[in-house]
């Protein structure tokens, strides 16, 4: 059960700049439609200027005068700071991603 006000939608994972967050690759993730988050939150933000080229990427939010600084969980991954983006939600859930393919069948 989703707790809140929505509307809500998922992404699936993919990488590891999330790691520390207890965020992996695959796993799926639950996200509250927003248009921002406070500092230090886990937010959906989009990136680039032309709606053709256009990528998101999952990490925390720390808002500074005229930028945004966007941090993995990660200690391999550097922290990069924007002056152009649009926050698309806030990270509320996730359901890990389990890899069967290694099960016997028998």
């Amino acid at each position: 059960m989703l707790r809140g006000a929505g509307p809500f939608y998922g992404l699936y994972a993919e990488g590891f700049s999330m790691i520390n967050a207890g965020i992996n690759d695959k796993d799926i993730l639950i996200i509250r439609k927003q248009n921002d988050v406070d500092d230090g939150e886990i937010g959906v933000v989009i990136l680039g200027d032309d709606p053709t080229e256009e990528r998101a990427t999952l990490k925390r939010v720390y808002k500074k005068p005229q930028s945004v600084m966007l941090k993995p969980e990660n200690d391999d991954f550097q922290s990069v700071t924007v002056d152009n983006c649009q926050i698309r939600g806030k990270l509320i859930g996730r359901i890990m991603y389990e890899d069967k393919s290694h099960e016997s069948t028998q």
